[in-house]
C-alpha cells in the first residue's frame, strides 16, 4: 500500500470501531453502512499482498503479525453480520441470503478426489462436530465443480467467517492438511481473475503448494492431492 492508502485504511478501521462502540445500533441505514464498510475492509485486507513471488508470500515467509489477517478480518465481518441479518428492512438482504442460510455439514463427496475421504477424515461414523475440517470440505465440495463466480465467491466467504474455529488454529500452525484444503480454495479462485482475488489466490496456493512438497514430501497423499492446486494457480 501506498502512504497515502495506508493512511486513508487506517481511518477507516478507527472510525468503523469507533461507530462499533456505543449502545446498539437501531437504523437500519447504519446497520448497512457498517455491514458495506466491513466488506469493503475485508476487500482490502485480502487484495493487499506485498509478495511479488510465492517464495514471498504465505506460509514460506518468517511468522509475522500479519500472517491470515484477510482470514482474522473475515472472522470479524461475521460478527457484523449478526447486526443485520433477519433485519426486513436492510439493503442487503438479499445479498447475504445466500451466506447466512444454515450451513449443512453434508458433503458432496462424488465431487471431491477419493483421498479427500482419508485425509480429512470424512467416514460416516466421525463425528461432524469433532471434525474442525468437515465444514469446510462441505461448502468446497458444494462449489468445487460451479462455474458461476458469485456462487464460488459468497461461499469462500461463508468458509472465512463459518469455518471451525479450531481449523483456523491449525493454519496457523501451518498443519499440513489444513494448508492443503485452504490450498483447493485458493485454487478454485484462480479460475475467476478479479483483481481483488485473483493475485493472492494464486501466490499463496503456489507458496503453500512449494511448502507442503518440501515440508511433507513423505506424505504421498497430501502429494497426489496437490495436483488440482498446483494446475489452478499455474504452478
Amino acid at each position: 500500500m501506498s502512504p497515502s492508502e495506508t493512511f486513508h485504511w487506517s481511518q477507516s478501521i478507527s472510525l468503523f470501531s469507533r461507530k462499533l462502540s456505543p449502545a446498539p445500533i437501531e437504523s437500519s441505514s447504519e446497520r448497512d453502512a457498517l455491514w458495506a464498510t466491513s466488506i469493503l475492509l475485508g476487500l482490502i485486507a485480502f487484495c493487499n499482498i506485498e509478495s511479488r513471488t510465492p517464495q514471498e508470500a504465505w506460509p514460506l515467509v518468517p511468522p509475522s503479525s500479519l500472517d491470515l489477517n484477510w482470514l482474522v478480518m473475515g472472522y470479524g465481518k461475521s460478527q457484523i453480520l449478526k447486526l443485520v441479518q433477519d433485519k426486513k428492512a436492510s439493503a442487503f438482504r438479499t445479498l447475504i441470503a445466500p451466506e447466512t442460510s444454515a450451513l449443512s455439514t453434508h458433503i458432496r463427496l462424488e465431487t471431491l478426489p477419493q483421498a479427500f475421504i482419508t485425509v480429512f477424515d470424512l467416514h460416516s461414523s466421525s463425528k461432524s462436530n469433532d471434525n474442525p475440517y468437515r465444514l469446510a470440505v462441505s461448502l468446497l465440495s458444494d462449489v468445487i465443480d460451479v462455474d458461476v463466480d458469485i456462487t464460488v465467491i459468497l461461499k469462500f466467504c461463508a468458509f472465512v467467517g463459518e469455518t471451525h474455529p479450531q481449523y483456523k488454529r491449525l493454519l496457523f500452525q501451518k498443519e499440513p492438511r489444513a494448508l492443503l484444503l485452504l490450498a483447493y480454495w485458493f485454487g478454485k479462485l484462480c479460475q475467476f481473475p478479479h483483481w481483488w482475488i485473483w493475485r493472492r489466490a494464486s501466490l499463496e496456493c503456489q507458496a503453500i503448494c512449494i511448502y507442503l512438497e518440501t515440508f511433507h514430501k513423505h506424505d504421498l497423499d497430501v502429494q497426489t492431492l496437490l495436483v488440482y492446486p498446483k494446475i489452478m494457480s499455474g504452478l
